[in-house]
């Protein structure tokens, strides 16, 4: 009789236990959504577009690798990765757009030994 009482306080205890994990858990996903709904209205004073930044940054980019090149008659992508903090392939995508408007020339193919020489 001992037996089937203590496994039924057993079964209780444990029942509870995960029940109060289980709703401790929901009430806790409930305040990061309601959290994250308010930190969601706080931002909506800036920018409708969120890409609006990143154009504004790109073009900031542009404007300082057109001073760098003024500066430097010849200059490499490690260059422009170190003096804007950016990867390679943005490093790269900024000197072709310089050498589609006709502000810089690229000397080589590919690979590390690309040189970019400035026409300003």
């Amino acid at each position: 009789m001992w037996y089937g009482i203590g496994g039924i306080i057993i079964g209780l205890a444990i029942g509870y236990m995960i029940g109060r994990s289980v709703f401790s858990a929901k009430s806790r996903d409930e305040s990061v959504s309601k959290s994250r709904d308010e930190s969601v209205s706080k931002d909506s004073s800036r920018d409708e577009d969120p890409d609006s930044n990143r154009f504004t940054i790109r073009a900031a980019n542009l404007e300082k690798l057109r001073a760098f090149a003024k500066k430097n008659k010849t200059f490499t992508n490690q260059d422009v990765e170190s003096e804007l903090a950016v990867s390679d392939p943005t490093a790269t995508r900024y000197c072709d757009e310089l050498e589609k408007e006709g502000l810089i020339t690229q000397d080589g193919k590919s690979g590390p030994h690309v040189k970019y020489k400035s026409k300003l």
